[in-house]
């Protein structure tokens, strides 16, 4: 009752009941293999079914199979335990302890039974048999497994479910399975089980673990599951359906119908390839072979990638076969992406497809065309199945336009469920971009839909698009995660969301990479950093965001951003500065991704001794130039002239943030002049000057203490840009103080 799932693993590989092993030609069995390994006063190890020399090892839920916890201690002789190679990683090895105390590999390895008769024999086995300084028997003294199957020992009770949860006739070994584990003094029994306000049951059990539905999986690596893996893996669940069934007897009793009971929640059959034999034999199981049905108690079913390396009629025939199984059935939830499907292949799934319970839908990856795209929204329109959906995932099926109308002709279609919505690599042009925003549009508006989960990655939104998407998030209230990376919003496009995003509280993720996004839009992500306090995740890679823009927002970088991407934006030596100062105030982050800029060698180790292993490697940096160089600097080769330029723009851009921060502290500031020439906050377009005189302009009624304040702080910035400057080192940082006054 602690380890079933290894104890069961044990027993059938002594019974050999299960047949071929995908490694092998013969049968997962024990019988034939050897003790290899043979420690006297530790342990002796065999099992290996594969290899025969410790090396291999393959257990009847696959290559491997996770451990169950929490860990029994090796705490007396002749226990077993299941051999590995690190956590999660069961074969068929196990190994048979010599001693009482183990404690170094307590809590490494599961103990799993007990020898409680034939203790001679090993004994006989290590007088015996002649062994090697490294524990390995010599070859004529190899300890074979002749022969191997099950014993019953005492008096076995007789199982509180006289009715069979299968429908067709079995093999003994279950049964007797379970009437032996129910037979056995330490199954949980009613009298054993504590209320259900404790924690813990069964010992060590949780009670709501015990109670929790199974999940089916296809267990091991990816493969072509043919006619014979395809039975290994239906024995498999049989036996898991079966203790499920123990478990909810020994915890409620067994006065309850299997009617009652819902053993399984969730089938996944993904990333394997299926042939039809294997996915009529899977099918009819999941549709008639227990009573009542998986079909019938199955919410979930994952679909996905089951038909790589098919031809194109068997593939279909698969799909086909898999959707049938479950049309008579409530499932919720159904994702068959990954699939190459086409027309055909939509065909093969309105089995499913159109489910009157059908709440998440996913299809991603699928190479899906207009025509497909019309037919997936043909067969949720006229079923009536979009006004239940709440999550609906279409990414990387390239429909262009056409695939973008058919969809906002679903979104049309839904209710205010819809909470998760996924419509990205699409491929399309503006026009289509354009239909899909409008009807997201309508959705939220007119039917008051929340949507939690947005991602329109690689669509093409233009300043129409670009509104009717803001105009949907200014009263998404619940949004926590929106991507709009690869969109052609520019800086007008990211003004409209990040103005509609201030209005969202709860955002954690938010991608704008790939927009082209300037220093000139970089204002509006910190005037949306100012409202926020939740963002957790912020993208902002292959952008134009240069030194300047990327200062700007790290000064009103969140401190509860966990995850910042930052490549491939023009940045040099004066972002990086600006990065560095930010991490006082970034106690939370965990990753940061500055690859792809221009920073100076110098930058990079100043930025890996900042940052440590939370910097993402720097491939891509180019250090042979300084983009803050190009940036600053006119095309005139005085190097004077360049010097005082480069500072001076510097100082533009410092002077709009100090405007932009001052108005909304309302410190009374309301203009700038550089040079006698009032610029606003707008100094993008001032020329290169060496030599500047500037001043602010405050409101009448600001004190002296506040215009003072601000000279102050403006004189400060001048003096960090200084330093911060790759001139200093040359000393004409130092020769500019003579043509800069404030």
């Amino acid at each position: 009752d602690k380890t079933p799932r290894t104890a069961e693993n044990f027993r059938a590989l002594c019974t050999g009941e299960l047949g071929p092993s995908m490694a092998l030609s013969g049968p997962l069995h024990y019988k034939g293999s050897i003790f290899h390994r043979i420690v006297p006063g530790f342990v002796m190890q065999g099992g290996d079914i594969t290899g025969r020399n410790g090396k291999g090892g393959e257990s009847i839920y696959g290559e491997k199979f996770e451990d169950e916890k929490p860990f029994l201690s090796h705490s007396k002789k002749y226990l077993l335990g299941m051999a590995n190679r690190g956590p999660d990683t069961n074969g068929s090895q196990f190994f048979i302890t010599l001693n009482d105390r183990f404690p170094h590999i307590d809590g490494k390895h599961i103990v799993f039974g007990e020898v409680i008769d034939g203790v001679e024999t090993i004994e006989t086995i290590l007088q015996s048999v002649n062994l090697s300084t490294t524990g390995f028997p010599s070859l004529d003294t190899a300890v074979r497994i002749v022969d191997c199957g099950e014993l019953k020992y005492g008096n076995a009770k007789k199982s509180p479910q006289d009715v069979s949860l299968f429908a067709t006739p079995q093999k003994g070994d279950i049964k007797s399975m379970v009437k032996t584990l129910q037979g056995m003094e330490t199954i949980c029994t009613k009298s054993d089980v504590k209320s259900p306000e404790s924690p813990m049951v069964c010992g060590e059990n949780n009670w709501d673990e015990l109670l929790k539905p199974l999940v089916l999986s296809s267990p091991g690596p990816r493969s072509v599951v043919d006619e014979t893996a395809a039975l290994r893996i239906i024995e498999g669940w049989k036996t898991e359906l079966q203790l499920k069934l123990v478990q909810i007897n020994a915890v409620l009793g067994d006065d309850r119908s299997l009617e009652e009971m819902m053993l399984c929640e969730r089938i996944v059959l993904s990333n394997k390839a299926y042939t039809a034999a294997a996915a009529k034999h899977i099918a009819s199981f999941i549709a008639f072979g227990t009573i009542p049905s998986l079909s019938s108690q199955v919410i979930s079913v994952d679909l996905s990638d089951i038909i790589a390396s098919r031809e194109k009629s068997e593939g279909l025939s698969v799909l086909k076969t898999f959707s049938d199984a479950f049309q008579s059935g409530k499932l919720m939830e159904i994702d068959l992406s990954d699939n190459a499907m086409g027309s055909k292949g939509i065909s093969s799934c309105v089995s499913i497809l159109s489910l009157s319970s059908l709440e998440k839908l996913a299809l991603c990856n699928n190479g899906l065309s207009e025509n497909s795209m019309n037919e997936v929204a043909d067969i949720l329109v006229q079923h009536k199945i979009c006004r239940g959906l709440k999550k609906i995932h279409f990414y990387n099926n390239m429909s262009g336009d056409g695939g973008c109308k058919a969809f906002a002709r679903i979104l049309r279609h839904c209710g205010n469920d819809l909470v998760d919505i996924r419509f990205s690599g699409t491929r399309a042009q503006r026009q289509g971009s354009l239909e899909v925003a409008i009807a997201l549009k309508d959705l939220v508006v007119e039917k008051n839909c929340n949507i939690e989960y947005l991602d329109l990655a690689d669509n093409s939104f233009d300043d129409e698009g670009a509104d009717a998407l803001a105009s949907s998030l200014y009263l998404c209230t619940n949004l926590k995660h929106l991507d709009v990376r690869d969109c052609l919003l520019g800086d007008s496009g990211i003004q409209e969301i990040c103005h509609s995003i201030i209005q969202i509280c709860p955002l954690h993720f938010l991608d704008i990479s790939g927009n082209d996004i300037t220093k000139n839009g970089a204002q509006h992500i910190v005037s949306m950093f100012q409202k926020t306090s939740s963002l957790r995740v912020f993208r902002a890679l292959e952008n134009e965001l240069t030194s300047f823009g990327v200062r700007q927002i790290m000064k009103a970088m969140p401190e509860s951003v966990e995850e910042l991407f930052l490549g491939f934006n023009e940045v040099g030596s004066v972002g990086a500065a600006a990065i560095i100062r930010a991490k006082k105030v970034l106690k939370n982050l965990r990753i940061l991704e500055v690859d792809g800029n221009m920073f100076s060698t110098e930058d990079v180790l100043a930025l890996h001794e900042a940052f440590g292993d939370r910097l993402l490697k720097m491939e891509d940096n180019v250090s042979d130039d300084d983009a803050d160089f190009d940036l600053m600097f006119g095309s005139d080769d005085s190097c004077g002239r360049q010097s005082s330029s480069r500072l001076s723009l510097s100082m533009h851009d410092t002077c709009s943030n100090m405007i932009e921060e001052a108005s909304a502290t309302n410190s009374g500031v309301s203009a700038l002049s550089f040079d006698g020439e009032e610029r606003g906050d707008d100094l993008s377009n001032s020329s290169t000057l060496s030599s500047a005189d500037i001043s602010v302009t405050h409101d009448d009624d600001t004190d002296e203490e506040q215009q003072a304040g601000t000279l102050m702080a403006l004189e400060k910035e001048w003096s960090d840009l200084k330093e911060q400057s790759p001139l200093k080192s040359s000393g004409e940082a130092d020769k500019l103080d003579r043509n800069i006054s404030f």
